[in-house]
């Protein structure tokens, strides 16, 4: 069947080519020839080539007139071609009148288009025209000659032959020796480009001839002789007069692809580099196969079933599935593709393959996921069984080896590794899994060193706390220089401590760094919130400089108040050392700014406006044990009082812990719980003065005695009676120090007597008890002798604790009063 495949108006036609060929035309592969025919119109072409090769193109009606038949190009399967399979083409006729001025650049385009495409151009020309200057074959010749040297195919010559139609008398070789001098002729008269200047005919063309009878005249001969010429197409390529050609430039699958990119680059009038138009053929096919290839792979079921089972969990025998899934795309490239260009061939065979896997990818990233998540745990296992044992630097080398021993041996499972078309997969894949690792050891790292850098700041945290908490409490007047002091040492210390720890986890210069000042900042935290907890307890702390004053002498020892000790002054002395501590607690100075002198002007300051709040009318005089001197004072012997600022001189807001408002708040709540010790202060000094001028006078004594002399005979002369009354004195003594008299009587006269009622057998007992116990123990032969206080008779000492000492104040300065009141009766007694 002939189908036009360029139309009159010059228009590629892609379906006719599907219509010329037959079905089983994909077996052809390389194996097929295509031969073409150009001449004069009204030639006998379309003739020719149906009674030579079995085609049915059109033929002139002779009835009709002469006229042009074919219009365009034609292309039909040759059917008597049986040992090659032939397509022939039929190019319209030169020289018609039909086209008029428009012959010529349609007649070139034609003619380039069949020099290009066909393996074997015929030449039909007649015979009367051999030797003519003006025939009508000439001007054809010409145009072949021209439009072939725009063909650029150093591969092979292009096959003429010339077929002289209606031969006369006139030998052939005769004709063929002058056919060749105007070819000759035709050759030399041509522009030809440089690169051909110097070259022959032959040097581009393989010219063959033939002649065949006339066709009405002689026809039996015609049709005879047409048969023999198609027979020249069958013949073996090494056949003298052969026409067949060895291999199509192009498989037959790039066929269509060929003609239309020919046609193409000849209508656009440009150079036709064949080499190159093989090559774009090759290209344009073998990406429409590895299209097709790779369709097959993601359309069918098992990249389905591949695809969900990743989702889930890792996909056993990987490896073999992707290889037989890409064999699946290769082998029909391979049987498609492999008449095409080679280079061209191969590269896009790579290109497939790398599609291949990357449609694969997929799967294979989902299935690495899995053995990632995998590799993970075991390291999670790792750490949790060896970090604890080994350092982390050896453990990050330990591991790290391990992991990337892992990964390599799960790789080989999964994937081809030794396929360069997975190389760039396999090497994304291996980042991929080294950033997961990578962030999990970075992780990993940044936790241990924390819980290390967390330990350091937890042991500097007991450290630093203690030693500020011991000068808060101790508060000299340079604390917050000696604050700044420690918190330096404190600093340089543990800047040390932290380093070595963290030193394993191989941390940066920057990480160092930034540890050296979190712990400078910590260490300043600390201080300073030990220094604001103190600040927020100042009254505690203020009750504890008081009572190192007011309730211990200059020894340190709890202080025993006696007839002449000054109560006020040495409560004045205590209240100006609870204020002092009060300045220094009001202000913070950590600043690394501060010294030692501009902290002393600033709490002085601060301490003579607090000093207002004490009141002037009790002068400080004796009565202070040695060491105790009352006058001594921080600022002036008798500060004037004055109106608290309402904020302090040249202090931060920032610094600021205790406002003057605040610490007038302070110092009145001060005041009220001092107060009641320091009047039980008072009633023990009272006590004393009592204990010390009272009694019966010296008379009365000595008139008893007069008096009473018989009866002090008749107890010496009766001495048991006198030891019985002797004793009950002193338990009668012991009892009445114990019942503190005094104090309940205070109480009134019913309540104090119901007191005492309520107390005198408990005590009575309690000194029996007492004194079997010591009877006991003066009799056994393994205890040391101890010297017996006096029943009743021990002094009480002020409490070592100075906020017990508030919280007890009445009971202890009371009984103190009253043992103190009793020693000296005691002695009188004696």
């Amino acid at each position: 069947m002939a189908t036009q495949i360029v139309t009159f108006d010059g228009e590629y036609v892609d379906e006719s080519l599907r219509a010329a060929l037959p079905a089983n035309a994909s077996g052809w592969e390389s194996k097929y020839q295509i031969v073409a025919i150009m001449g004069p119109q009204s030639s006998g072409k379309s003739t020719l080539l149906n009674h030579a090769f079995g085609t049915a193109f059109r033929e002139m009606d002779d009835s009709l007139g002469r006229s042009q038949t074919t219009q365009g190009v034609w292309l039909s399967r040759a059917e008597t071609c049986e040992t090659t399979p032939t397509l022939v083409m039929d190019l319209e006729g030169t020289d018609g009148r039909e086209r008029g001025e428009e012959d010529t650049a349609f007649e070139k385009q034609t003619a380039l288009f069949a020099m290009a495409s066909a393996d074997v151009l015929l030449v039909n020309m007649w015979c009367n025209d051999i030797g003519r200057e003006q025939a009508s074959g000439k001007p054809l010749l010409r145009t072949i000659f021209e439009v072939n040297l725009k063909v650029f195919s150093p591969e092979k010559k292009t096959v003429l032959l010339f077929v002289i139609r209606d031969r006369s008398k006139t030998p052939f070789e005769r004709l063929v020796e002058n056919l060749r001098g105007d070819l000759e002729s035709i050759w030399r008269g041509i522009t030809k480009p440089e690169r051909y200047a110097n070259s022959a005919i032959t040097d581009l063309f393989e010219l063959k001839f033939t002649s065949l009878p006339h066709y009405e005249h002689e026809h039996e001969l015609f049709v005879a002789e047409a048969k023999a010429l198609r027979a020249r197409f069958d013949a073996p390529a090494n056949a003298a007069d052969s026409l067949r050609d060895t291999a199509a430039a192009v498989p037959i699958s790039g066929l269509g692809v060929s003609l239309r990119e020919v046609w193409n680059t000849v209508k656009a009038n440009k150079d036709l580099d064949l080499p190159a138009h093989k090559i774009m053929v090759a290209t344009v096919r073998c990406e429409e196969i590895a299209d097709a290839a790779l369709a097959q792979i993601t359309e069918c079921d098992e990249l389905a079933n591949l695809l969900k089972e990743a989702k889930s969990a890792k996909v056993s025998h990987l490896v073999s599935k992707i290889e037989k899934l890409t064999n699946k795309a290769l082998t029909p490239y391979d049987d498609e593709a492999k008449y095409f260009v080679k280079e061209v061939r191969e590269a896009k065979r790579l290109d497939l393959k790398a599609r291949v896997a990357k449609t694969l990818g997929e799967v294979a990233s989902m299935h690495l996921e899995h053995v990632r998540q995998d590799i993970v745990e075991s390291l999670v296992h790792e750490v949790n069984a060896t970090l604890d044992r080994v350092g982390f630097a050896t453990f990050l080398k330990e591991t790290f080896t391990k992991l990337d021993a892992q990964w390599e041996e799960r790789l080989d499972e999964s994937l081809p590794t030794d396929d360069l078309a997975w190389a760039d997969f396999v090497v994304e894949e291996t980042k991929n899994f080294h950033k997961t690792i990578d962030a999990i050891v970075d992780s990993l790292r940044k936790e241990r060193m924390n819980l290390t850098i967390h330990a350091c700041e937890r042991a500097m945290e007991r450290g630093v706390s203690a030693q500020a908490i011991g000068l808060l409490e101790e508060a000299p007047r340079d604390m917050w220089y000696k604050l700044r002091q420690m918190r330096s040492s404190a600093a340089e210390k543990w800047n040390s401590e932290v380093a070595d720890a963290v030193s394993e986890f191989e941390p940066s210069d920057e990480e160092v760094e930034r540890v050296h000042q979190n712990m400078r900042n910590r260490i300043t935290e600390v201080v300073d919130g030990k220094s604001r907890d103190a600040a927020t307890a100042a009254l505690a702390h203020m009750k504890q400089a008081f009572a190192r004053v007011f309730s211990k002498d200059s020894k340190g020892l709890p202080r025993i108040w006696r007839p002449l000790d000054d109560v006020a002054a040495i409560n004045r002395k205590a209240q100006r050392e609870a204020l002092r501590v009060l300045s220094l607690l009001a202000v913070t100075r950590l600043d690394d700014r501060a010294d030692k002198k501009g902290d002393d002007a600033a709490i002085k300051s601060i301490e003579t406006a607090l000093y207002g709040l004490i009141p002037s009318d009790a002068p400080l005089t004796s009565g202070v044990e040695d060491g105790d001197d009352a006058t001594e004072t921080p600022s002036t012997a008798e500060p004037v009082a004055v109106s608290l600022p309402t904020e302090w001189e040249d202090a931060a807001d920032d610094a600021v812990i205790l406002t003057p408002a605040e610490c007038r708040t302070i110092w009145l709540q001060f005041e009220s719980d001092t107060l009641y010790a320091v009047s039980q202060a008072m009633a023990a000094k009272e006590a004393a003065r009592r204990a010390l001028t009272g009694g019966a006078p010296i008379w009365m004594i000595v008139l008893l005695i007069i008096l009473g002399m018989n009866e002090i005979k008749w107890l010496l002369t009766h001495p048991l009676t006198l030891f019985i009354i002797v004793a009950l004195g002193l338990y009668a003594r012991a009892i009445f120090n114990q019942l503190d008299v005094t104090s309940a009587m205070q109480l009134g006269m019913v309540p104090g007597l119901t007191v005492l009622a309520a107390k005198i057998v408990p005590v009575g007992v309690g000194i029996l008890k007492k004194l079997a116990d010591e009877g006991a123990r003066s009799w056994s032969p393994e205890s040391t002798p101890i010297p017996a206080a006096p029943v009743g008779g021990t002094v009480a000492h002020a409490g070592t604790d100075p906020n017990s000492q508030f919280a007890h104040a009445s009971g202890d300065i009371t009984s103190q009063g009253v043992r103190q009141r009793a020693k000296p009766r005691e002695t009188v007694g004696r």
